[in-house]
């Protein structure tokens, strides 16, 4: 009842929120260099509260978690794949709906004639397959996990109840946060640095209707936004980059990606092809460049990406990082050099770690990858009751596929 009057209370700001003017007389003075300081501003009061701490995907992982909700059958290759390469390197917890949906995944799954000792799965009621966006954020507390739950905008409510749920069965404690952004669109460090694109003042849309004198709307605004995920996120820093243009989600996994505490890669893309694009990740690289983490610069990696395809990118930073393994999502229209030419990034970073790739041609016209799809569950974390093992799971495929031949 309290989270349903706090997402009332929220989405009735949020609602009108998007009538913001540009007040005559107020001069627009926001820029890059005041947004990074009041990042470093924002971080000063978290600077000795060690707890609660967001989890960098690069860290020990228990399980990778995925889900099926409306995962169809033209897509099974792709989730084959997934489990294939997962195999020797990481659990896979798989989320379905029903145990209709139970069976059709055993199905799709054995189809690929794929290992299948590490593949879990769980009853959770969704309504789409997009785990990053809609997941709590899992963060090591001084007393166990905490599950962040933002308020999540759209009609999902399923979706938007998952982390409720989650906390509930796993015993994390809840954390309910009356502001909105996608899983996608925040990247730990896991030393309390964070990343995000511009995107989020766009989701978090404050109006001022009666500005004092002399305060400019659109600085005062963004303050606030930055002020408030700081702190809800105990963030010593929130860097906040560019979207690239055209890009259906404006997240920050689609260019970038955290590899260590202080190394991060970001895309590159040829100006020649797309000029605008290019010098957005450009400056965006620069940015990151002048971020200090325990008082050393980013290390900032690029890595090249083939131009948009129509509606879709090939988002080489768009990756599953799970233990001692790197996933890469690829298209079947990508260049087969630069598919190698990012595998050997990774592995020449990475050298302990095994690189494959999951061709994600499928999914293309859906505008998500391989991180979109997934959860990373830290190994602090604990994971849900009523887990079965694939084993279990295909018994009771194979007993219900006898049944409806009767």
């Amino acid at each position: 009842m309290v989270k349903s009057l706090l997402r009332f209370a929220v989405g009735a700001v949020l609602a009108t929120a998007f009538a913001v003017a540009n007040e005559p007389g107020l001069a627009q003075s926001f820029s890059p260099t005041m947004l990074a300081q009041m990042a470093v501003e924002a971080g000063k009061a978290n600077l000795h509260r060690p707890y609660p701490r967001l989890a960098g995907e690069f860290e020990s992982q228990r399980a990778l978690v995925l889900s099926v909700s409306d995962w169809q059958s033209h897509h099974a290759a792709t989730l084959q794949q997934i489990v294939e390469t997962t195999a020797g390197h990481t659990n896979l917890l798989i989320l379905c709906n029903n145990p209709q949906q139970l069976v059709d995944a055993v199905d799709w799954i054995d189809n690929g004639h794929v290992p299948t000792d590490h593949v879990y799965f769980c009853e959770f009621d969704l309504n789409t397959i997009w785990m990053r966006d809609f997941g709590p954020l899992l963060a090591e507390g001084e007393q166990g996990t905490e599950a962040i739950d933002f308020y999540y905008e759209g009609a999902r409510p399923k979706d938007d109840a998952l982390p409720i749920v989650w906390a509930d069965r796993t015993g994390s404690k809840l954390v309910s946060v009356p502001w909105t952004i996608q899983g996608g669109n925040l990247l730990s460090n896991g030393r309390r640095l964070a990343l995000t694109t511009q995107r989020i003042f766009e989701d978090n849309r404050i109006s001022f209707p009666k500005p004092w004198p002399g305060l400019d709307p659109e600085v005062e605004r963004r303050k606030m936004v930055i002020d408030e995920f700081t702190k809800h996120c105990n963030l010593t820093e929130l860097v906040v980059l560019e979207p690239l243009q055209h890009e259906a989600t404006g997240h920050v996994d689609m260019f970038a990606t955290f590899l260590s505490p202080n190394q991060v890669v970001v895309a590159r893309v040829d100006p020649r092809l797309d000029p605008i694009n290019a010098a957005i990740l450009e400056r965006n690289a620069a940015r990151l460049q002048r971020v200090r983490v325990d008082g050393q610069p980013m290390q900032v990696i690029r890595i090249d990406i083939p131009p948009r395809n129509g509606t879709s990118w090939s988002a080489y930073t768009n990756v599953i990082l799970a233990n001692n393994l790197v996933l890469v999502p690829t298209f079947d229209s990508d260049p087969p050099e630069m598919v190698a030419a990012a595998r050997a990034t990774y592995a020449r970073l990475l050298p302990k770690h095994t690189i494959k790739t999951v061709d994600m041609s499928s999914l293309k016209e859906l505008q998500g990858e391989l991180h979109c799809l997934s959860m990373n569950l830290p190994a602090f974390a604990p994971i849900p009751d009523n887990v079965i093992d694939f084993a279990k799971a295909d018994d009771y495929r194979r007993r219900v596929r006898a049944l409806q031949q009767n």
